[in-house]
């Protein structure tokens, strides 16, 4: 039996295409450096369970509110920002 099949690559899980446009225009926004920003991004999925279907967007949204200290207003600019890369 034949298997048929529609894959989606949603945020670099089948090809990494280099750092997403929203993360220097977040990171300058927050008035964070480099070494800030990626280390409060890097405690939003920790175990890269988003690249495998096991993190919900809610989570993630939860998540990144947490370690940037986002409003609910911010995160939902964030996660538009991330979808439309």
């Amino acid at each position: 039996m034949a298997i048929r099949a529609v894959v989606f690559d949603i945020g670099g899980v089948l090809e990494r295409v280099g750092p997403p446009l929203w993360v220097e225009a977040w990171r300058a926004r927050l008035g964070l450096t480099q070494s800030e920003f990626d280390g409060a991004v890097a405690c939003v999925d920790p175990e890269g369970l988003a690249q495998t279907g096991g993190f919900s967007e809610a989570r993630m949204c939860s998540s990144y509110a947490e370690a940037l200290r986002l409003s609910a207003a911010q995160v939902d600019e964030l996660m538009a920002g991330i979808w439309d890369w």
